[in-house]
C-alpha cells in the first residue's frame, strides 16, 4: 500500500480511469446478460404456450373421433421445433390417448392432478412442463402436456457473454490510452511547476517569471506565482533606491556644513583685521549668528528627513521580511503539501495498476477511499492557494450585498453534513430567527465552510458542533442591527497553547491531522482571517484542551 502512495500522478491518473470504466462496464454487462437471459427464457415459456394452445386445437377433430394415429401425427410435427422434447395428449377421463417423445427419449411424468390444473407451466432443473385443457367452442376435449427444454436459452447465453467479455476487453484498452494521454495534461505543469519553485528557492532568482501554461487552476497559479515574484524584486529595488537617497542627503548634508562652516571662519577673520570698525563687525557677526542659526535649523530639517527615511526603510525591511516569510511558506506549502497528495495519489494507483488482481475487493475499495480522500485533500489544497494569492494581489472580488444570514449559515451547513454523518456528529443550528445583514455572502460562506469544517475535522465520533448569533442592535425594538457576533462551538479535542499562538500566521506552518486522520494544509483560518479583516471584523478562538473549542467573528452591518 506503501508503495501506490509514493506512486506518480500519471499512473494514479491511469489506473483511476482504467478502473472506473472497468467497474462501471462489468457491471452494465452484467446487466444486460442478467436482462438478456430473462428475455430469452420469457420468450421460450411464450412459444411454448402458444404451441400448446396451436396443437390442442389441431388434435381436437381426432379426439371426437378416437384417431390416436391421427393425433400421433399431429403431435410428430414437433420434430421441427427444437426446444419442445416430449409432447402427451390425455382425453377427458385423463386416459393417456396419444404421446410423441423426440429421440426416443424416455418419459417421465411428473405427479399432475390434471383435474385441478387448467393454463400451468412449471419450471424444473432447466425443463418447462406446460399443462392446458383442450378447450373448443367451450367444451373440454381433454388435456395436453408439453416438455420444453432451456438447454437453446443457455447456449445463446454462452454466446452473448463471449460478446460482451470481448467488448469489455476493447473498452479496457481504450480507456487505458484515453488515461495516458489526460496524464500527460494534468500531471506535466503540476511537475513541473514543484520543479520550478525548488529551483527558485535555491538560487534565488526572482526576476524570471515562469511560463504561464492554460487558463485553468494550474494556470492562474503560475500568473499568481509570478505577481508574487514581481513584489519581491519591487520592494529589493525600493529598498536599494532609499539608501541612495540616504547616501545622496548625507553628502548634501556634510557638503553644506562645510559650507557654513567655511563662511563663518571668513567672517571671523574680517572681524580680526577690522577691530576699528566695531559696529561693522558686530553686524557682521549678528549676520553670521543668523546665518549659523539657519545652518542649525537646516540641519535639523534635513536630520528630521534622515529619521524619516530610515523609519521608511525599517518599514520596508519589515516588509521585506514579510513577504520573504511568506514567500518561504508559499515554497514549503508547494513543494510539502502539494507533493504529499500527489504522491499518495501515485503510490495507490500504481499499486492497484501493478497488483490489481491480489487485491481482495475490499482492498480495493480502501484504495478507492484514499484515492478520493487524497484527491479532495489536494482540491482544497490548490482552491486555498488561489483565493490567498488573490487575496493577497488585491484581485479577490469583495460585493457587499444585504441577505438573510440565516439561509447562508443553512446552506453551509448543508454543505459539510456528509462528513459529519460519516462521523456520526449532530450540527446543532441555534439561529432561530432571520438577521438581514449587509455583507459580501460568498466570503463570509467561505468562512463558515472553513470553520464548519474545522469543527467537525477535530471533533470524535459521536460529538456535536453548535453555531450560534448573537446581534447588537441600536435600539431595544431590533429596528437595525449595528453588528453579529457568530460563534462555532465543538466539544472535540481542543487546542495547545503552542499552537493557538501560529493559527493565524502565514509563516508558521499548523497542519495538524483530525481524529479520523483527516489532513489540512494550515491556509484555512488565515483565509477565514483575511476575509473578516475585509470586513472590518475580528475573528478570535477561545480553547481549552480535550474540552473543545469556539471560534468567534463578528461583522459590522454597514457598507465597506
Amino acid at each position: 500500500m506503501l508503495k501506490l502512495f509514493k506512486s506518480t500522478i500519471s499512473l494514479k491518473l491511469k489506473l483511476i480511469i482504467i478502473s472506473v470504466t472497468t467497474i462501471v462496464l462489468s457491471l452494465a454487462i452484467l446487466l444486460v446478460i442478467l436482462n438478456e437471459n430473462t428475455k430469452l427464457r420469457t420468450e421460450l415459456a411464450n412459444n411454448t404456450l402458444l404451441n400448446t394452445k396451436l396443437v390442442g386445437e389441431y388434435a381436437v377433430p381426432t379426439l371426437v373421433f378416437n384417431d390416436d394415429k391421427g393425433c400421433y401425427e399431429i403431435l410428430s410435427k414437433i420434430e421441427s421445433i427444437p426446444y419442445i422434447t416430449e409432447i402427451i395428449i390425455y382425453d377427458t377421463t385423463l386416459k393417456e390417448f396419444s404421446k410423441y417423445i423426440k429421440n426416443s427419449e424416455k418419459s417421465k411424468l411428473l405427479n399432475f392432478s390434471l383435474q385441478n390444473l387448467k393454463d400451468t407451466i412449471i419450471d424444473i432443473d432447466g425443463i418447462l412442463h406446460v399443462i392446458k385443457p383442450i378447450i373448443y367452442q367451450n367444451a373440454n376435449y381433454g388435456y395436453i402436456y408439453i416438455k420444453a427444454t432451456e438447454k437453446f436459452v443457455i447456449a445463446n447465453m454462452v454466446d452473448f457473454t463471449y460478446l460482451m467479455v470481448i467488448i469489455l476487453i476493447s473498452s479496457i484498452i481504450i480507456s487505458y490510452f484515453l488515461a495516458v494521454f489526460l496524464e500527460k495534461i494534468i500531471s506535466k505543469p503540476i511537475l513541473q511547476l514543484a520543479s520550478i519553485t525548488k529551483h527558485i528557492s535555491i538560487s534565488g532568482d526572482f526576476e524570471h517569471p515562469l511560463e504561464v501554461k492554460g487558463n485553468d487552476e494550474i494556470g492562474i497559479l503560475y500568473q499568481e506565482f509570478n505577481h508574487l515574484m514581481k513584489e519581491i524584486v519591487i520592494r529589493n529595488a525600493e529598498k536599494e533606491q532609499n539608501a541612495v537617497e540616504i547616501i545622496k542627503l548625507n553628502e548634501e548634508l556634510e557638503a553644506k556644513v562645510l559650507d557654513r562652516t567655511a563662511r563663518l571662519q571668513e567672517a571671523l577673520i574680517n572681524v580680526e583685521d577690522e577691530n576699528k570698525q566695531r559696529k561693522v563687525s558686530e553686524e557682521l557677526l549678528k549676520k553670521s549668528n543668523i546665518e549659523l542659526e539657519q545652518t542649525k535649523q537646516a540641519i535639523e530639517n534635513d536630520s528630521l528627513k534622515l529619521i524619516e527615511l530610515n523609519r521608511k526603510l525599517t518599514q520596508s525591511e519589515i516588509e521585506l521580511k514579510a513577504l520573504n516569510s511568506t514567500k518561504d511558506r508559499f515554497f514549503s506549502i508547494i513543494s510539502h503539501d502539494l507533493k504529499n497528495p500527489l504522491s499518495t495519489f501515485r503510490q495507490i494507483t500504481r499499486m492497484l495498476y501493478d497488483d490489481y488482481a491480489t487485491f481482495e475487493e475490499q482492498e480495493r475499495i480502501s484504495f478507492l477511499e484514499a484515492i478520493k480522500k487524497s484527491s479532495e485533500n489536494l482540491y482544497d489544497l490548490l482552491w486555498n492557494l488561489l483565493e490567498w494569492s488573490k487575496s493577497q494581489s488585491g484581485k479577490l472580488p469583495f460585493n457587499i450585498e444585504r441577505f438573510d444570514l440565516s439561509i447562508i449559515i443553512k446552506n453551509s451547513i448543508g454543505y459539510i453534513q456528509q462528513n459529519a454523518e460519516k462521523k456520526n456528529i449532530s450540527i446543532i443550528n441555534k439561529i432561530y430567527k432571520n438577521y438581514f445583514i449587509k455583507a459580501d455572502p460568498n466570503l463570509l460562506t467561505a468562512v463558515l465552510i472553513h470553520t464548519l469544517s474545522n469543527s467537525v475535522k477535530f471533533t470524535q465520533n459521536g460529538g456535536s458542533v453548535e453555531i450560534a448569533v448573537k446581534p447588537s442592535v441600536i435600539n431595544k425594538k431590533e429596528e437595525y442591527i449595528r453588528e453579529v457576533q457568530i460563534s462555532v462551538k465543538d466539544n472535540g479535542m481542543g487546542i495547545s497553547d503552542d499552537i493557538l499562538t501560529k493559527l493565524f500566521r502565514i509563516d508558521s506552518h499548523i497542519s495538524s491531522l483530525g481524529t479520523n486522520k483527516e489532513m489540512g494544509n494550515g491556509l484555512g483560518l488565515i483565509l477565514c482571517k483575511e476575509f473578516i479583516e475585509k470586513h472590518q471584523g475580528k475573528i478570535w478562538i477561545d480553547t481549552e484542551v480535550s474540552i473543545g473549542t469556539i471560534v468567534n467573528f463578528t461583522l459590522p452591518n454597514k457598507e465597506i
